[in-house]
């Protein structure tokens, strides 16, 4: 009819203004370009910026599709994402963070058209088979959709998954004013993996002992930074912090007071693992031989070398001495230390150690240089003979890393085995050690001891490290052929200068800038871009118990309570700086005071109440007798008295 074909027309026009209005509303922007604290970036991410998710807490859940893939991985993740989608994150900055850093248009704040809401959060784990400790080769990427009705989070895996719901809080706001959390610029959608797949921070706790709670609290960081690999380095020249059975006084005489405060025990190790595992980090111990052995000599002086006259190094005498590689006793030794690595630690991989042997401590020992000469052998060939018998020792039990002067010293050895080499010094060996066909680590740069961790640059600002440390690239200079075995690298602690109390500061957020770098694409290298939401991470991460500290002038409402923890836990608080557990309890304490005084008084006034008294009252007063009423009275009482002498008759 004619009226339909002229409402055709309109229908259509309406159909296509809508949909320009559509294509308009989703925006489809980067999520670079707005103002979210995301670390590390994702590998894709994008915002449609038409709504703003609420979300509440009694009304969330979550709904795990393959219950095949149900774990106690999978469980803890999902326990700890209940705490931290609804922690409240106070974070305020005027201007942007390190300015001078800064080249181009800093993010803005997402937008969005419309309030919208969730309540279910939906986990779809592809791989049947719940894989519960996580390996080299297990996959790390996820999916994450965020829209009107629910939110759709997917992995191949579990490990996907724990690292899916942290990307998931990173975009998570609260509204002060309606109190509500929510999300803005949603529909969102992520796609995310890691680019290399070891991921390290080194944690030595030989130097200075640390201990577990703390060990515990910063594997917790290392997840949320999305590292995955925990080597602990547990003995060397100052200390040998680790109890062995059947070697006890490995421990007692070399660890620093022979106690258990300065001793992991094996239920110590286990818990650690343990905790570790269920963030997704691989522990892997190092077996630190054939050099910095001096606090193994403390209980085996036969063992290690003396070395009176250190040679010309910085490391001092202590860190120069060996073990004697010429005594079947020394390996006696190190086959129990290693069968006991072996039972306690179940990631496929060990450290062997082999860095900074000081031949000179050799050839100083007249029973070593006699030695040698009797074989036909000098001085390096140690290194070897050493080599040998260790990996006789170890078998096929474990994959190896090593660093790099061991590769430097047997290379012959180490592609054998098919070692990996840990390069911390310098790019030649990296290069050196890829060509030879073996797979590296990369360290160098990544070394949180040091004022200059990159080489020949100073920053004023000592924090400002981070931003050289962000801007190493793995990869520079590696022929694509040679590419794939770079497996990552790792970020070292060695704590000659920091403890217990003072590690957290000093791995981070300077760590961050390397876990991104491993993590994110290649091209995610804006320092200045990178600045502004390592800031509201950092605030994140501090909010969520992990005292660290800015990297420029901004407010983060967690340190005010991490100051008034650390000055209340130094035992210098007083009623101005009391923690907030103490002000509640002191709260709880006067609460149940005053109830106890008004019951006490309630009491009181109960005993002494005038209106509950019974009182003996004087007899009422008669009125005044006329007299003849008296004398009425006398002759009565003379009558009774007549009469009493004839009763008793």
């Amino acid at each position: 009819s004619p009226g339909v074909v002229i409402m055709a027309p309109s229908l259509a026009l309406l159909l296509l203004l809508g949909g320009c209005i559509a294509v308009g509303a989703a925006r489809n922007t980067s999520c670079s370009e707005l103002n979210f604290p995301l670390w590390p970036m994702p590998f894709s991410c994008v915002c449609e910026e038409r709504q703003s998710l609420i979300f509440k807490s009694w009304e969330l859940s979550f709904h795990v599709l393959n219950e095949d893939s149900r774990s106690d991985v999978l469980q803890a993740a999902l326990d700890r994402a209940q705490k931290v989608l609804f922690t409240n994150v106070v974070h305020k900055t005027r201007g942007s963070i390190e300015p001078h850093l800064v080249n181009g248009t800093l993010p803005r704040e997402p937008m969005w058209m419309e309030e919208g809401s969730f309540s279910t959060i939906k986990i779809v784990v592809l791989d049947g088979q719940a894989e519960t400790r996580k390996t080299l080769q297990s996959y790390e990427g996820f999916s994450l959709i965020i829209e009107q009705g629910g939110v759709v989070l997917s992995a191949q895996s579990v490990w996907g998954i724990v690292y899916g719901l942290d990307c998931l809080a990173q975009f998570v706001r609260f509204d002060s004013v309606g109190r509500n959390f929510f999300i803005p610029g949603a529909p969102i959608r992520v796609q995310d993996q890691p680019r290399f797949p070891w991921r390290g921070l080194l944690l030595d706790t030989s130097n200075h002992f640390l201990t577990v709670p703390k060990l515990l609290n910063l594997i917790d960081s290392m997840r949320s930074n999305r590292l995955n690999v925990l080597h602990w380095h547990m003995m060397d020249s100052y200390s040998f912090s680790m109890d062995v059975p059947g070697l006890p006084d490995l421990a007692a005489k070399g660890s620093w007071t022979g106690t258990v405060d300065t001793i992991y025990s094996v239920e110590q190790v286990r818990q650690v693992v343990e905790h570790a595992r269920l963030q997704g980090v691989r522990v892997v111990p190092e077996l630190e031989v054939p050099g910095h052995a001096y606090s193994w000599g403390l209980a085996f002086p036969d063992i290690t070398v003396a070395c009176p006259n250190a040679p010309g190094t910085d490391i001092g005498p202590i860190n120069s001495v060996p073990l004697n590689p010429t005594l079947d006793h020394t390996y006696d030794v190190v086959k129990q230390i290693t069968a006991h690595l072996l039972n306690v630690f179940p990631d496929a991989f060990l450290h062997i150690g082999g860095d900074e042997v000081q031949e000179e401590c050799w050839a100083n020992d007249p029973e070593i240089v006699a030695w040698t000469k009797q074989r036909g052998l000098n001085l390096s060939s140690l290194h070897g003979v050493f080599a040998k018998r260790f990996f006789d020792i170890l078998g096929d039990a474990r994959d190896t890393v090593a660093w790099e002067e061991a590769f430097e010293h047997v290379p012959d050895i180490l592609i054998q085995h098919a070692t990996i080499v840990e390069v911390w010094s310098e790019g030649e060996l990296f290069q050196k050690a890829l060509k030879a066909g073996l797979r590296t680590i990369m360290a160098e740069t990544w070394y949180l001891d040091r004022q200059m961790p990159v080489e020949d640059e100073a920053t004023y600002f000592w924090g400002d490290t981070w931003a050289q440390m962000y801007l190493v690239e793995p990869l520079q200079n590696v022929s694509k052929a040679l590419q794939a075995s770079v497996l990552g690298g790792e970020a070292n602690m060695w704590t000659e200068q920091v403890s217990d109390l003072s590690i957290t500061q000093r791995i981070w957020p300077r760590a961050c800038a390397m876990a991104e770098r491993l993590w994110s694409p290649a091209q995610v290298r804006d320092a200045g871009l990178a600045a502004q939401r390592l800031a509201g991470h950092r605030c994140r991460l501090a909010t969520l118990g992990l005292p660290i500290g800015p990297i420029w002038s901004d407010f983060c409402g967690a340190d005010l309570r991490s100051a008034s923890d650390s000055d209340s836990s130094t035992g210098n608080s007083s009623d101005s700086n009391l923690s907030t557990g103490n002000i509640v309890a002191l709260c709880f304490m006067a609460f149940f005071l005053g109830v106890l005084l008004v019951l006490l008084t309630l009491a009181w006034f109960a005993r002494h109440d005038p209106s509950r008294q019974v009182v003996s009252l004087p007899p009422p007063l008669r009125p005044s007798a006329s007299v003849n009423d008296a004398a009425a009275d006398r002759s009565i009482a003379s009558s009774a008295q007549r009469q009493q002498p004839q009763q008793q008759q």
